[in-house]
Parts: structure tokens; C-alpha cells; sequence
């Protein structure tokens, strides 16, 4: 049994979470999760809590990640690596600025494997040009990627042909069970997750306000998420009345009720390379609104899995809005049962699952390990 050593952090970890306890069955996975000192997204008493079995160790980030000191963090998680005499090493992990280099350095490249949320420097991120540097790095120097969607696939292999790349999806993500269920009175659409520019929060509410003044009142927003700025978007909620809003970091055991509480989300992304409330509400069959961004176009059947509205568009997704509005008694059945089946052949556990054995193995056999 070949042996992994997988290396997840915590802005990652409900990637990993589920896959982990199955790909166990295979292989013999060292699992090192790493957890920042302070608001992070999994406390190690709730991993313990849940999936102690499969944790080899934490490594906990005491520093900013642009901080010098974060080099000897790095080197100690890399010495635990080599450690464990691994044949495969997975990393979950972008590492920005200093890991990347540190790799190099110490670890074979044949035996690492990357795994790349983001293909190229998008409009969202911090420090473009630097990233962009580092993307450079990292991407030119190893061998083994795993992307997670055609579209990011496809960017990848424009620059960085030759090299071995893995499709394999975005699992679903699971927060566990809940009984809620939304207000049948109105429609009630969500919007999940960390709140920054590229996500276009600020055409969502543009638009509901909109929709409320054409006089349309059976319906509801919900905005739960962190956010630096909020005040900036505030300022154009003119109808507080029909909007829910909690801005802060949405704990674990509430999200499941979030989403079952919930008849659609919306996702007015202006940019995206993967998206998580996207597997979300797949996972808990809620049908999804979202811009006509490649990577929304590969993951919604538009009118019959959801509805695709065009990029920054205010009309047409207000359009939208007012359909689903006037017509939800007739078409939310349809969408989830057409949901449920597509999301089942595409992204069951067991697909996936094997998806991943194929990529470790492949690793193997290609770089003869």
C-alpha cells in the first residue's frame, strides 16, 4: 500500500474532509491539517471530534502568511513530510509567498502533487503581480496537477502544456443533516460565503430592491457571510425589509439549516475559478442563479438544473428573479428533481472517490515511484 502524505489547510479542508476516510481504504494516508491560530474555518477539537482517526497531525499558523517567519513554519512542516518517508505528497495548501520555493528546495518533484484552485491570477486576489510570479514558480517547476473544473483545466494547459494534469471535480460539501425548511410563503433566496468585490454581491442587491419597487413582495434575500467592507454595501439596501443579513463567519453546524432554509442561491459572481456554496447547494439540493461564467456554464444546465444570468447584467438577472418569483409553484419541483439526478451522476462520492485512486496511481506509474 502505497504510502501519502496529505497536507490540507484549513480554507480547504471541506474539499478534504469526507474524501479522506474513503481514500484510507487505498492508501496509507498521513493527513496534516493546517490551522491558522486565529478565526479559523475547522477548530482542532471539532476535527478531533469527527475524524480523529484519520489526523496525523496539526500544524498550527501563528503569523501572517507574507510574514518572513512563516519559512521555518514551512521547513518544520516539510521536515514532518519527509519524515513519514512518503511516496506521494498531496498538497491542498497554496503556500503564498514562501512555500513554493521551500518545495523545490527539499522535496522531489516527482513525488508532489498540487492541487490548483486557481489557474491564473483572477480579479478577486491581492498582490496580482507577486502572485502572478509565484503562480509562474510553482506551476512551472512541478510536474503533477489536480485541477477541479474544465475551465480551470483549460487555462492551465494554454501556459502549461507537457505537464501530467488531473480533472477531477469539486466533491459536494456536506454540513451534516438539518430538518429546516424555507418559508412557503415567499421565495427565499441565499446568498453564502466570504464577501469580496469579484463576487458581485452589490448587483444581488441592486436587484431585489429593484424587483421590491416593481411591487413583488412574496420574497426574501439572505446575505450571510464575512466581510470587510460591508458598509459599502449597505448603503444600497433601500428595503431592509426584505433582506436577512448576518456578516460574520457562519459557523460550521449552522449551514446545513442555512441552505435547507433556503429556495435558491445566487451567485452573481463577476469572476470565479471554483466556487463552494455552488457544492453546497448541491449537496443539499437547492437549485442555483448565477452569472454566465464558464465555470458556472460547466456546473448549471441553465432552465433546467437552475438559471445562468449574463455576467454584471442588472436587468436580466432581475428578469430572473421575477420568473422564478411568479413561476415558483410550477418549476422548483422540476429544478431540484433535475438537480438531484444531474448532480448524482456527476458528483457522487464513489465517482470521485475513484477519480482520485486513478490520479495517485497515474502519479506512480508516470514518475515510476
Amino acid at each position: 500500500m502505497k504510502k501519502i502524505a496529505w497536507i490540507t489547510a484549513d480554507y480547504f479542508i471541506d474539499c478534504d474532509i469526507d474524501l479522506i476516510p474513503r481514500l484510507n481504504d487505498y492508501f496509507d494516508i498521513r493527513w496534516c491539517v493546517v490551522l491558522p491560530q486565529k478565526n479559523s474555518r475547522y477548530s482542532e477539537k471539532e476535527l478531533l471530534e469527527h475524524k480523529s482517526r484519520y489526523i496525523a497531525k496539526f500544524f498550527t499558523i501563528k503569523y501572517r502568511f507574507r510574514d518572513v517567519k512563516m519559512i521555518p513554519f514551512y521547513i518544520s512542516l516539510i521536515r514532518y513530510i519527509i519524515k513519514c518517508k512518503p511516496d506521494l505528497i498531496y498538497f491542498n495548501l497554496q503556500g503564498y509567498p514562501y512555500l513554493a520555493f521551500l518545495l523545490s528546495i527539499l522535496l522531489k518533484k516527482s513525488q508532489v502533487i498540487l492541487a490548483v484552485h486557481q489557474a491564473e491570477v483572477h480579479s478577486g486576489m491581492k498582490y496580482k503581480y507577486l502572485t502572478k510570479k509565484y503562480f509562474d514558480f510553482l506551476y512551472g517547476h512541478f510536474l503533477n496537477f489536480h485541477l477541479f473544473s474544465k475551465s480551470q483545466t483549460d487555462l492551465f494547459l494554454k501556459k502549461w502544456s507537457g505537464k501530467n494534469v488531473f480533472q477531477i471535480p469539486l466533491g459536494l460539501k456536506d454540513y451534516g443533516v438539518s430538518n429546516a425548511k424555507p418559508d412557503q410563503k415567499k421565495v427565499v433566496f441565499l446568498n453564502f460565503g466570504n464577501i469580496i468585490k469579484s463576487k458581485n454581491i452589490s448587483l444581488l442587491i441592486k436587484a431585489a430592491c429593484n424587483v421590491y419597487e416593481y411591487g413583488y413582495r412574496n420574497f426574501s434575500v439572505k446575505i450571510y457571510g464575512s466581510c470587510k467592507e460591508w458598509n459599502s454595501y449597505s448603503d444600497l439596501i433601500t428595503y431592509p425589509g426584505i433582506f436577512d443579513v448576518k456578516i460574520d463567519l457562519i459557523p460550521n453546524e449552522d449551514i446545513a439549516s442555512l441552505f435547507c432554509s433556503s429556495h435558491y442561491l445566487v451567485l452573481p459572481y463577476s469572476d470565479v475559478s471554483q466556487s463552494g456554496p455552488l457544492k453546497i447547494a448541491f449537496n443539499y439540493n437547492i437549485p442555483v442563479i448565477a452569472s454566465n461564467l464558464k465555470e458556472f456554464q460547466n456546473e448549471i444546465l441553465n432552465e433546467r438544473t437552475g438559471f445562468i444570468f449574463n455576467n454584471g447584467e442588472l436587468k436580466d438577472l432581475e428578469r430572473i428573479m421575477i420568473y422564478v418569483i411568479e413561476n415558483h409553484g410550477t418549476i422548483y419541483s422540476v429544478l431540484k428533481k433535475n438537480q438531484r439526478d444531474d448532480v448524482r451522476s456527476r458528483y457522487s462520492f464513489q465517482k470521485i472517490e475513484k477519480d482520485y485512486v486513478r490520479m495517485f496511481e497515474d502519479v506512480v506509474k508516470l514518475n515510476k515511484l
